[in-house]
């Protein structure tokens, strides 16, 4: 087994959606992704759709909802815990040779 899975190609896959900066990798920082970014959330915030957003918010986390959502916070909040080992301090190589492993 090993490799060969990983030399098949993936019919069911979809090819990956060229870059929306015209090819170019910025890594880290990338100031175009940034760029969007910030001009959606402005165009969000003057629709007008975060008012009503924020009331249903502010609604659910005082009214009848809010043992829920906290319960659901505090879940998803310890939820990665679980899943680190004691001994783990964040190596993500560690992490990638698992994966392969846990692939294999």
């Amino acid at each position: 087994m090993g490799n060969e899975s990983r030399s098949k190609p993936n019919p069911t896959k979809q090819p990956a959606s060229p870059p929306l900066n015209g090819g170019e990798n910025e890594g880290e920082g990338n100031r175009s992704a940034d760029r969007r970014y910030r001009e959606s959330a402005v165009r969000h915030v003057q629709s007008g759709r975060s008012e009503p957003a924020a009331e249903d918010a502010r609604r659910a986390v005082e009214g009848d909802e809010a043992e829920e959502l906290r319960r659901a916070e505090q879940e998803g909040k310890a939820g990665g815990e679980e899943l680190l080992d004691e001994d783990d301090e964040g190596d993500l190589e560690d992490d990638d040779e698992e994966l392969d492993r846990d692939r294999d």
